[in-house]
């Protein structure tokens, strides 16, 4: 985890395991410096011995429409997003690997990253990258017993989305989400934690959607009564 609050929540949950008579390990860092992804590995391994299951969840949201898009915040979302799940993953896979009785990989992308959304675009390229990287790892990780998959949230209530989030928006949101409301983080952990454990262990390659939403319900609507537009699907079809 990267933000000072997340660490004290964070270290608040490990007194919680340690005191069911778990461990824990609470690191701070930057999952786009490749050495400080290194460093976590190693400590992990001194803590623990060995890595089992690895969760991506680092992850950053700046809004911006496509012609106002800078390089920096493209550069940013990938370098966080994607490089930093890269390096995580790889660095666990050859941990996985060289231990020898396979291990869960589970990648947090996003509905954005299937769908398209107004003002989100290097956000929702990152997330799509993440869905691609994990099919790419299920083909290459599976002779080793390694399972890879994702979790595409819709809008989830977290310090990155509130502040997004205003009444109309949150209405309209709703509207959208089959379930007429916006997902908790718990809500997103199940899911998770099915894939880490052993029911999933002959599941590998797949992106469920949590609160899945509609993205572009009106504008759907709009297509769906223009009648050219009818008379060219009738004509296709």
């Amino acid at each position: 985890m990267r933000r000072q609050d997340g660490r004290k929540r964070c270290e608040a949950l490990a007194k919680k395991i340690e005191g069911l008579g778990g461990q824990s390990l609470v690191m701070q860092l930057d999952v786009s410096d490749t050495g400080q992804v290194e460093k976590m590995i190693e400590t992990t391994l001194t803590k623990f011995g060995r890595v089992d299951v690895l969760v991506n969840n680092a992850a950053i949201m700046r809004g911006g429409a496509f012609l106002d898009v800078g390089e920096e915040n493209l550069r940013e979302h990938f370098e966080v997003n994607v490089k930093g799940c890269f390096s995580c993953c790889q660095q666990v896979a050859k941990q996985m690997i060289k231990q020898g009785s396979g291990g869960k990989i589970v990648i947090i992308s996003s509905v954005d990253g299937i769908e398209a959304e107004e003002g989100v675009l290097a956000y929702s390229a990152s997330k799509a990258s993440l869905i691609v990287m994990m099919k790419c790892m299920t083909v290459e990780l599976a002779a080793h017993r390694i399972n890879v998959n994702a979790i595409a949230p819709g809008w989830v209530e977290t310090d990155m989305t509130v502040p997004y989030l205003n009444e109309s928006f949150e209405k309209e949101l709703s509207r959208r989400i089959p379930l007429g409301s916006l997902a908790k983080p718990e809500q997103m952990a199940g899911g998770a934690l099915y894939l880490a454990s052993p029911l999933a262990d002959y599941v590998t390659g797949h992106c469920p959607t949590p609160n899945y939403f509609t993205l572009h319900g009106m504008v759907r609507k709009r297509m769906a009564t223009d009648s050219s537009l009818l008379r060219l699907l009738l004509l296709l079809g």
